[in-house]
């Protein structure tokens, strides 16, 4: 896990891209102690079916954040899979996508086909369904990828570098013999190589969760995965095992460490995520375990590279089953939060960016308790907004109302060969404001952090589109032409002014996307 190599030449020229403009830290001097605000929760009924998942994207591609949501007729299916559009400004309009015969537990959303539209992926009993969207996020082409038991755990990332997404998911049950961990690597619509990641040789071993994201730093997907095996009687055996990843989809390169949990009385790990926990700049781990007891713990791990170190139980929380683990950077300052939740309330831990945590806050989702959560700039803010599915019957959306000021950017429409205006206002006049856009679209927790700590919106490959000067008003205006060959597809902007000495107070702006269209 110590190795450390060259990014790939797909991301150098954006990393350098943005070296070059020698941005600071991300500061917006929150107090160390201070607690998150929230808005009321907006919510809205789901129609008949009990919440399992929720996946957060631009469906329509009309540049604003939309939700799917995947429903079950309890307790086997059938599913059904909605879009709420437009979830910026509280508002939500329900449309039906399609149903599925079986029960549905994972959803995630990403470009799979790399046609510029958000497609939809999840787990059913014997596969992966995956909805690739047509551009309007109501109609689609469905394939079943993989006839496979068990599978109900999986990830999307570009795992051999070809800038498509492709398929990590778990095979086997909880517990049993050989549990494997398979990539499915997209050769095309509908079409996936299926490899071998790797297979546990001990029986009795069952894969719980995985979790993608460039552990070693060298600019590729890696994988990490825990384990639990179950003695005679109620003790269990956990480990983590790490995969690195060799750029191609090779993850022949491993690590296993034993997890602290021996001696508990059925206690064993249940969901993993991954964050940078300490400031680092690399990534650490947070992994959650359940048991018969009614408790759910959250356990904090230092990434050291050659090896993991336990450094902090953050907290526990009702319930038997971890329902919710996942990190976000709620308070914009380069450090990740983690949200979690049993089968009881929604809490945050807030990282104050030296791997200590704040004691837990409650995040308020209105009657119910939390099935499953994400995240994004829902409202256009600049803030890391919640979505969540609530008491199986809900869907809440909750507005981080933490910072209210800050620069905005407003981009142009994107014509092939015409001239697009991007501006930026509530600057500080004459100050330089640096426009960033990237093709591989918008995330945050698990990207690399950029620029001496501060952690854009942004994907890699960013490409700097150029600077302009803020006028007496605090506007900044970049005028340029569309290449008349450029793709037409979805393309995310985001920018960065430089504040403060060193650049310890600079700020960024809510990402936008905009699509390039047809002259």
């Amino acid at each position: 896990m110590s190795r450390k190599r060259n990014r790939p030449s797909r991301q150098q020229a954006g990393s350098s891209a943005l070296a070059c403009l020698g941005l600071g830290t991300l500061a917006l001097n929150l107090p160390a102690h201070a607690q998150f605000r929230f808005a009321p929760p907006h919510r809205s009924t789901l129609p008949g079916v009990e919440g399992a998942a929720i996946a957060l994207g631009d469906l329509n591609g009309d540049g604003k954040m939309d939700a799917a949501v995947a429903g079950y007729f309890y307790p086997d299916g059938p599913s059904r899979l909605y879009a709420y559009f437009h979830l910026d400004r509280g508002l939500v309009e329900r449309r039906f996508i399609i149903e599925r015969p079986t029960a549905t537990f994972t959803l995630a959303a990403g470009d799979l086909d790399g046609d510029g539209h958000v497609d939809l992926a999840w787990s059913e009993p014997d596969g992966i369904g995956i909805w690739y969207n047509s551009g309007d996020g109501v109609h689609g082409q469905f394939v079943l990828e993989a006839a496979f038991h068990y599978g109900r755990r999986f990830r999307l990332a570009d795992l051999d570098g070809d800038g498509v997404l492709d398929i990590a998911v778990v095979l086997g049950p909880p517990s049993g013999p050989a549990p494997q961990i398979e990539a499915r690597l997209s050769r095309g619509r509908g079409q996936f190589e299926p490899r071998l990641i790797y297979e546990h040789s001990q029986p009795g071993y069952g894969a719980r969760d995985l979790v993608l994201g460039d552990i070693d730093g060298d600019g590729d997907i890696d994988a990490a995965v825990v384990f639990t095996h179950q003695d005679s009687g109620s003790t269990y055996d956990s480990e983590l095992v790490y995969l690195a990843n060799d750029g191609l989809g090779d993850f022949s390169q491993r690590a296993r460490w034993p997890l602290p949990w021996r001696n508990g009385v059925d206690t064993y790990p249940q969901a993993i995520t991954m964050g940078d926990l300490d400031g680092d700049g690399d990534l650490d781990f947070f992994i959650a375990t359940g048991e018969h007891y009614h408790s759910v713990e959250l356990f904090a791990f230092r990434n050291d590279g050659d090896r993991i170190t336990q450094t902090a139980i953050l907290g526990s929380a009702y319930g038997y089953r971890v329902r919710v683990l996942t990190t976000s950077d709620l308070d914009l300052d380069g450090n990740v939060e983690v949200l979690f939740a049993g089968q009881s309330d929604l809490y945050v831990f807030r990282n104050r960016g030296n791997g200590s945590f704040n004691t837990r806050q409650t995040i308020e989702l209105g009657r119910g308790k939390a099935v499953s959560v994400a995240t994004a700039d829902l409202y256009w803010s600049g803030q890391w907004d919640i979505a969540a599915l609530v008491g199986t019957r809900f869907l809440s959306i909750v507005r981080n109302t933490t910072f209210e000021q800050g620069p905005r950017l407003f981009v142009g429409p994107l014509t092939q060969g015409e001239p697009v205006s991007l501006a930026v206002r509530h600057a500080q006049p004459g100050e330089t404001v640096h426009f960033l856009h990237s093709l591989g679209g918008a995330g945050h927790a698990h990207g690399q952090p950029l620029l001496g700590g501060m952690v854009l919106d942004l994907l890699e490959p960013i490409t700097l589109f150029g600077s302009a000067v803020a006028d007496a008003d605090g506007t900044a205006v970049l005028r340029r032409i569309v290449p008349p060959n450029a793709p037409l597809r979805n393309v995310v902007f985001q920018a960065i002014i430089r504040r403060g000495p060193g650049g310890e107070d600079s700020v960024k702006t809510p990402f936008r996307t905009a699509r390039i269209e047809p002259n």
